[in-house]
Parts: structure tokens; C-alpha cells; sequence
């Protein structure tokens, strides 16, 4: 079946233009079956100027555009209503029927048909689009969708979502690698507007088995490549690219966390998780880290809210302190470029769940700061079962045996002497 786009800068040039009629350059996509205006005449004159960037950045910009090879019509608000039941019962309507509820009729050619759009003022006042396949023999109708040159991409979630609400908060992502695209994707999906990604990598060949982006952006620093990924899917979104190390440049991560309204980590490594776990507990700004241990079998996502909740670094002192086990040396193993001498140990969709998971931290964090009690985490420590380990002991926290199962743990108390969170500071 059919379909039809319609960019909204020629609907309105079509509505408001002042004849009754105008012919259609298309952009027909076989395979899709579907149908792009790009141009618009006023009557049989000369085309108007068509103000649609939509138009260069839609995937049929590689269509050949058939000029004059439809027609538009202004029409009866009847002929609609009838449109509607007939494409209900996959039905047409007779060509005289057709011809008798539009201006300025055109005969269609005597060895086919014609693509057709037909405009109507319904009784609200509003502008009806309708789109029909007409031929000497009756008029076929089919969908056609206006579409808004820059449309909010959340508009449709209206209020089952607080998109207003998170529009306004800043997110840096320290990591730009597997789990943090991840990460990116999914707030950006919850409607997070404002991101600032800070990482001093580039991406190279091992990393697209992993990685959001896709092989074309080999060579290119991560931040670069993964804004614009985003920036691809909602053009509105603000994405700062930070292309620095979080240890050596922490006098640029000073203000940036400052500002910010959560930080996410999920680089690799001891040192720069415990750099950015110090800077953000300084800043009194909430933390959310990611990773995965024990060669991938295990996510685990922290969540440290300063004078609320132990750091990194007390939590990890604390697991100790009680005679378990401490995973952050492992950290610096990192999990496998897919070389003989480091075996790839984590693949791509279960760093894709540790990031969204702590995605979702994140953005619980914000909302419950704002008075959205029901999005509360039920702890600040989620650990989450990726793969069955095969030769270890499962120990508290880090007890969980089956795939996919989640189970959170209290972070405990920060420490008085702690350089991070301490209170005695």
C-alpha cells in the first residue's frame, strides 16, 4: 500500500498560495512504496521556491525526482470523509465522483494514472492532506503525512513522560566506548537534551563488535563520532565534545561537573573511575559508574550521592573492610580487544544492558530529585547477571547466578577521613 510524505513547508505553501489547484514533483521509491513530494507549481505556473531541508537530509535524496508527474487539488471536505471509508474497505471511488468535489480538474493521462493530493478546510477549521492514485477510471486513496521541518521528537509522548523536565539537565558521560554509547543512546532516548561526552580515545578496528557506532567512523576520536550518531536521531539535542582525559585535564572537568546535573562513568581502568568518582563527590553532583567484572559475566552499576551515600572509594574500602571481595583491580584488565594475548571477554548487547541500565540510574536520580518519588532505585548498588561464571564462588554482593537477574545492595555510609566524600573535609 501506498504512502505518502508531504513536507510541511510545501503543504503550507500549497494551502496558502491562493489557486485551486498545482502540479507535484515526486520522488517515488518502488521498493518502499513510497512517495516524497519535493516541488509544487501554483496552477500551470512556473515551480515556487520550496524552503524544506527536510528534503536533503531524508533517505530518498537518491531518487530521481519526476517532475509535473502529479497534481494537487483543493477539494471538498466530503470528499475526505468518503476517502477514508473507501481506503477502510480497500476501496476505490468512480473517477465522476472524484472529479466532482475538487477545482480545477485535470484530465489524467488515457494510459494510466497519476499521483494526486487534495487539500479540504475540515469544519474546525484545520487543513485536511489526502493522497489518491487517479486515473480515467476512479481514484484510489492512500495516507499522506505532513511532515514538520523540525519536529520535537518527543512531542508524541506528551505527558506520560517528563520530557520538559529532563530537557533542562546536564549529563557528562566520562567514556565514550561500549558501555557509554550505550549509555548515550539510552538518555538521549529518555529525553535528555543536554550531554556532554568526555573521552580522549579514538576508535579503532576491534571496537565496532562493541561499539554504537558503526565501521565508517574508524579512526575518529569517540566523542566526534558518537555526537553526531545522536545528534542524527534528534537534531535538538546539545551535545558538548570533550575530547580529554579525565585525570589530565581535571581542571576543565572541575567546572564541567560543576554544572552538570549527574555525571556517568564507564570508562575503563582504576585511575580514571576514582579520578571522576573524586571530582563529581567534590562537586557535590550525583555519580553513576558502569562496568562489568569477572571477564563479563557480571554488570555492575554504582550510583554515589554526596553526603547521602559512600563513594566508589568507600564502598570498595567497606567490602573489604567485611572480608569480601574487592573487584576494582580487575578493572585495569579491561575486557579484550579479541587479540590472542587479551581474548574479548564481554560482547556487545550485555555491555549494551550495563549502560542502559545505568542510563536509567541516571535518569531515576534526576526525576527523583525533582519530586518524582515512584522513579526511586531500589538501591544505590544494582548488580546484574550477564553470563554464568564458571569458575568462582558466587559471594554477597556479587551473588547472582542467573542471566539477567538484578539484585541492589546499600552502599553504606560515606567515611569521615574519606578524600572524596568525606564530611570531616
Amino acid at each position: 500500500m501506498k504512502h505518502a510524505l508531504l513536507p510541511e513547508a510545501i503543504a503550507e505553501g500549497i494551502r496558502t498560495c491562493g489557486a485551486s489547484w498545482g502540479s507535484l514533483d515526486i520522488r517515488f521509491d518502488r521498493t518502499e512504496e513510497l512517495i516524497v513530494v519535493s516541488g509544487y507549481t501554483k496552477a500551470d505556473k512556473l515551480k515556487l521556491p520550496t524552503a524544506a531541508d527536510w528534503l536533503k537530509r531524508h533517505y530518498s535524496g537518491h531518487t530521481p525526482v519526476t517532475a509535473s508527474s502529479g497534481v494537487w487539488y483543493s477539494a471538498d471536505p466530503e470528499l475526505h470523509v468518503a476517502g477514508i471509508e473507501a481506503y477502510r474497505r480497500s476501496a476505490s471511488l468512480s473517477a465522476d465522483y472524484f472529479r466532482d468535489r475538487v477545482k480545477g480538474w485535470r484530465f489524467p493521462p488515457a494510459d494510466g494514472g497519476w499521483f494526486v493530493i487534495t487539500v479540504a478546510e475540515t469544519d474546525s477549521g484545520n487543513t485536511d492532506y489526502a493522497g489518491w492514485v487517479v486515473s480515467r477510471d476512479g481514484a484510489s486513496p492512500f495516507p499522506v503525512e505532513v511532515i514538520p521541518e523540525e519536529a520535537d521528537l518527543f512531542a508524541p509522548l506528551g505527558a506520560a513522560w517528563p520530557s520538559g523536565v529532563l530537557a533542562g539537565k546536564l549529563v557528562t558521560l566520562v567514556g565514550a566506548g561500549s558501555i557509554g554509547s550505550a549509555a548515550a543512546e539510552a538518555l538521549s532516548a529518555y529525553a535528555i537534551r543536554q550531554l556532554a561526552l568526555v573521552d580522549h580515545d579514538r576508535l579503532h578496528s576491534h571496537n565496532f563488535a562493541r561499539h554504537r557506532t558503526d565501521q565508517s567512523q574508524v579512526g575518529r576520536m569517540k566523542v566526534n563520532a558518537l555526537a553526531d550518531l545522536l545528534i542524527e536521531r534528534d537534531r535538538r539535542l546539545d551535545v558538548e565534545r570533550v575530547p580529554l582525559d579525565v585525570i589530565e585535564h581535571a581542571d576543565v572537568m572541575r567546572p564541567l561537573f560543576a554544572r552538570s546535573s549527574c555525571i556517568l562513568v564507564s570508562s575503563d581502568g582504576i585511575a580514571s573511575r576514582r579520578a571522576a568518582n573524586h571530582l563529581a563527590c567534590r562537586a557535590r553532583v550525583p555519580v553513576v559508574l558502569a562496568c562489568v567484572l569477572e571477564n563479563g559475566c557480571l554488570g555492575e552499576v554504582i550510583r554515589a550521592r554526596p553526603g547521602i551515600t559512600a563513594c566508589l572509594l568507600c564502598s570498595r574500602e567497606q567490602l573489604a573492610a567485611n572480608g569480601r571481595i574487592n573487584p576494582e583491580p580487575s578493572l585495569d584488565l579491561g575486557y579484550g580487544e579479541g587479540q590472542r594475548h587479551l581474548a574479548m571477554t564481554a560482547v556487545g548487547g550485555d555491555l549494551d544492558i550495563v549502560g542502559r541500565l545505568a542510563a536509567r540510574a541516571v535518569v531515576s536520580t534526576l526525576l527523583e530529585d525533582e519530586g518524582y518519588l515512584s522513579e526511586r532505585l531500589p538501591a544505590d548498588h544494582g548488580v546484574v547477571g550477564l553470563r554464568p561464571a564458571i569458575d568462582r564462588e558466587p559471594e554477597a554482593p556479587f551473588d547472582v547466578e542467573r542471566s539477567l537477574q538484578v539484585s541492589w545492595h546499600s552502599l553504606g555510609q560515606p567515611l569521615p577521613d574519606c578524600p572524596s566524600c568525606g564530611t570531616a573535609l
